[in-house]
């Protein structure tokens, strides 16, 4: 068993904490050229960004940025060559506007073969390998582009054995019913973003045995901290510890208007570890639970 990283394989009791669900530059301009600005601006700001996880043991993180025109593989390894972490990219696809025509034109044989080779040889044209797949749908149902890509995506983790992660706000139902129905591997898929649906949604869930991904924990914007707390804490209670995964849901976004880099949310990469374990804790959850959601349950989900 592995986990692939953007700078080579490595054994999976390598990852020390890790977040789950994480961007590093951002834009959604179908036009993938920034000015030179925009790197010398994000080369400025993400490194004293992510210096700050070394204090609390994270080594890892999950850059969940699929095939779209703001994912940069080769900076995304100079990124964990300076830095030292161990970062995971991902091929796959984000929502129905923001899946790239020259996905949509192929069918699923093609894009299976593409997946498998973004996974085994490289992305975009370099040696820099996926080592998971990023899926995400809109409501009310899937977008016959989205439903492709994750039928796409049961096939080629059939083949290859890799890891699944979503983006699932309000089709949290949705999502977990299509794995069920194609017997997908339950523990190599992370429903990302549930904080967001209803509790009765979440239990439902975690009673099937898929993966949950809690993120924009700091956001406020989306989800107070303290609810997303008291969910995490409410699933530990009844046991579903090993199925749960934490992340910010950070990164840093182009906005075109002020023509700058801003951060999707205020807190930085280090969030969880400085705000949210330490009210976890005083909910009652245990350190070695606070363990086995930041390293045990990464590990396993990313090991194939």
């Amino acid at each position: 068993m592995k986990v692939r990283t953007i700078c080579g394989d490595i054994a999976p009791d390598e990852l020390q904490c890790t977040l789950a669900h994480e961007h590093l530059l951002i834009h959604y301009d179908r036009n993938p050229s920034l000015g030179r600005k925009y790197f010398q601006e994000f080369n400025r700001r993400i490194y004293r960004a992510l210096a700050e996880l070394k204090k609390y043991r994270c080594n890892a993180l999950m850059e969940v940025t699929p095939i779209m025109p703001t994912r940069y593989p080769l900076l995304w390894r100079e990124v964990a060559e300076r830095t030292g972490l161990h970062i995971i990219a991902s091929t796959g696809a984000y929502v129905e506007p923001h899946i790239p025509p020259r996905l949509r034109r192929l069918d699923e044989d093609a894009l299976v073969d593409l997946m498998i080779r973004e996974i085994e040889k490289g992305m975009d044209g370099t040696d820099v390998r996926a080592g998971l797949i990023k899926l995400a749908s809109s409501p009310p149902a899937f977008h016959k582009h989205e439903r492709k890509m994750f039928q796409t995506a049961i096939r080629v983790q059939r083949q290859l054995g890799v890891p699944i992660a979503t983006h699932a706000p309000l089709v949290l139902d949705e999502q977990m019913r299509f794995f069920l129905r194609h017997k997908a591997d339950l523990e190599k898929v992370t429903l990302g973003h549930i904080e967001v649906c209803s509790w009765l949604e979440i239990k439902e869930a975690a009673r099937s045995g898929i993966g949950l991904t809690f993120t924009n924990i700091g956001g406020e914007k989306v989800i107070p901290e303290e609810i997303v707390v008291q969910q995490v804490a409410n699933l530990v209670r009844r046991g579903y510890v090993k199925q749960i995964m934490l992340s910010v849901d950070q990164a840093l976004i182009v906005n075109f208007e002020k023509k700058a880099l801003e951060y999707h949310f205020p807190c930085g990469y280090a969030h969880v570890f400085k705000s949210t374990v330490p009210k976890l804790l005083k909910a009652g959850v245990k350190a070695y639970e606070v363990d086995q959601m930041l390293i045990d349950n990464p590990r396993r989900f990313l090991a194939w």
